[in-house]
């Protein structure tokens, strides 16, 4: 009949020897690993080879508490036998082979490798975190032995129930060694891992620099632009210092290497890419600015056309403008001879130079463009509100022929003298207003309709392109001169040009506009730009014959276009 503690004696040495047994494949894996490799201290430097040389203690201590825990292992193993009774001594020493303090204190917790201090690698993604060793179990847990099965002989004592002083100095428990393998080895295989990620994060940051580099290296080729004009003479010495810290020492990186290597890099990308962009777009661009010179010349011709009808043309006009005389032709200054030689450098190979060149043209060809826009809306709206009383009046006559009320004698005055002021020059325009909105209201109250008021002044036109509105003209132009009074038995002069003001110096744009003084006339004068005859009115009331006309008719003095 078998001992009563030999069933709890034999899983407990079953249990040690698989666990001894797992913890030899453990070890076995880790050192055939590719991140073992890592761990050769000889082409290391700084703070990671001390943490490599730190693993490789802690490793050899594990394989010395494996060797141990194997020894006691074989030693039970060997002690029990295969025999299925065992005597009382054999059964004390089993118990305290496989419970008591039988194998050296290796692996203190002290030892087990802390948590590393490697500074500038925390920037870095982690791929394997450490686990603290209260969080790792052991792979087979040796349980205490039970209390029937202990010993009760007279002045014995259970290794369990010794005080500490009484236990073999520098001896643990098999259980407790296990434990403190399978922590160690947790401990070593994330260190090993943490060094594997920050050097493999390194890499790939620096293989990717170095494919931006090559392509920006092609880039500049195709360009003719010299390495130090691209920024990468300072990308590459960055990158192969980096290259050479990531190779020896990846958790002790200088503090702002990868920053100052990631803005080399991103800086030297950057300016070859805007260059490429600026010489590729350099014809279209050019193109462009010739439209953009087109636009304000055509704009700078309708706003003189406009100032030159309507100072012959209306009557009470407030101040006109223009560009300057010398904004498009001038030989220093003018928009046009600047971009003549852009084009030429561009076409010379220069084609930084003429890009440099066309983005100040552009800065003033903006703002020419601009005060050219509001100049010519400026000038016409005198103009444009006449034609609109001129098509208002028309419509409400066409109304009063189709009731017919031609020849009434109440509106038949008042479109007279609504189309006199209309027609004749120069056409004072808010009297022409008030005499449209009389003749519209005498033909509604006729007809029963309420009638459709001219429309009002515009003093001023604003601009809406942006969230503010700004008074046109703006006030760097200056007011087109208005001829003065001409005597009374001689006709009167033409616009007179605006004198030029003494070219810009060096280094400065010329401004747009150009101003002068303004002469308002004190009467009204006749039209003088372009000059036209008008035929003698007629009285009013008669045609040809001496036959009355109606509203509309043939009896309209010479119109004034």
């Amino acid at each position: 009949m078998p001992s009563p503690g030999t069933d709890d004696l034999d899983a407990a040495l079953r249990a040690l020897e698989e666990t001894v047994a797992a913890q030899a494949g453990v070890l076995l894996d880790l050192e055939n690993s590719p991140e073992r490799a890592l761990l050769d201290p000889a082409p290391l430097s700084g703070v990671t080879r001390a943490e490599a040389l730190a693993v490789i203690a802690v490793l050899a201590d594990v394989w010395r508490a494996y060797a141990a825990l194997r020894d006691v292992t074989e030693a039970a193993r060997s002690l029990r036998g295969r025999r299925s009774r065992v005597d009382a001594r054999t059964l004390t020493e089993l118990t305290a082979l496989l419970y008591g303090p039988s194998v050296p204190d290796i692996l203190p917790q002290t030892k087990i490798l802390p948590a590393p201090e490697i500074g500038p690698v925390a920037q870095i993604r982690r791929v394997a975190q450490i686990r603290p060793v209260a969080q790792i179990r052991p792979i087979a847990e040796i349980g205490p032995v039970p209390a029937r099965h202990r010993p009760e002989r007279a002045g014995q004592v259970h290794p369990e129930q010794a005080r500490p002083e009484q236990a073999r100095s520098g001896q643990v428990r098999p259980a407790e060694l296990a434990r403190r393998v399978d922590a160690a080895v947790a401990a070593v295989r994330g260190r090993m891992r943490l060094i594997l990620g920050v050097r493999n994060a390194l890499l790939a940051e620096i293989a990717a620099g170095s494919r931006a580099v090559a392509e920006t290296s092609v880039l500049a080729a195709r360009l003719g632009l010299a390495p130090g004009d691209a920024g990468l003479v300072a990308a590459r010495r960055l990158l192969a210092e980096l290259s050479a810290a990531a190779r020896s020492d990846p958790l002790g990186i200088p503090p702002g290497l990868r920053a100052r290597t990631e803005a080399a890099v991103a800086a030297a990308t950057r300016s070859t890419g805007d260059l490429a962009r600026r010489h590729d777009g350099l014809d279209a661009d050019l193109a462009a600015a010739g439209a953009l010179l087109a636009e304000i010349t055509r704009l700078d011709d309708t706003a003189r056309r406009d100032a030159g009808l309507a100072t012959g043309r209306i009557r009470g006009l407030g101040p006109l403008y223009r560009l300057a005389d010398n904004w498009r032709d001038d030989q220093q200054h003018g928009l046009a001879p600047w971009l003549i030689r852009l084009r030429a450098q561009a076409a010379a190979g220069r084609w930084k130079e003429s890009s440099r060149g066309l983005a100040r043209w552009l800065e003033v060809a903006e703002a020419t463009h601009l005060a050219a826009q509001r100049i010519a809306g400026a000038n016409g709206a005198a103009l444009r509100r006449r034609e609109e009383l001129r098509g208002l009046l028309g419509a409400w006559e066409a109304k009063a022929a189709r009731l017919g009320l031609t020849a009434d004698p109440r509106l038949l005055p008042l479109a007279r003298a609504a189309r006199r002021e209309l027609y004749s020059a120069p056409t004072d325009v808010e009297r022409a207003a008030g005499l449209v909105n009389d003749f519209g209201a005498a033909l509604a109250a006729r007809d029963g309709s309420p009638a459709r008021p001219a429309p009002p002044r515009r003093p001023v036109q604003r601009d809406r392109s942006g969230t503010r509105t700004h008074p046109i003209p703006p006030p760097q132009t200056a007011p087109h001169p208005r001829p003065a009074p001409a005597p009374a038995a001689s006709t009167t002069r033409p616009i007179q040009a605006t004198p030029s003001a003494p070219p810009a110096p060096p280094g400065q744009s010329p401004s747009p506009v150009q101003s002068a003084p303004s002469a308002r006339p004190r009467h009204p004068t006749q039209p003088t730009w372009p000059a036209r005859r008008t035929r003698a009115r007629r009285p009013a009331g008669s045609a040809g014959g001496g036959k009355p006309a109606g509203i509309g008719s043939s009896t309209r003095p010479e119109a004034v276009t």
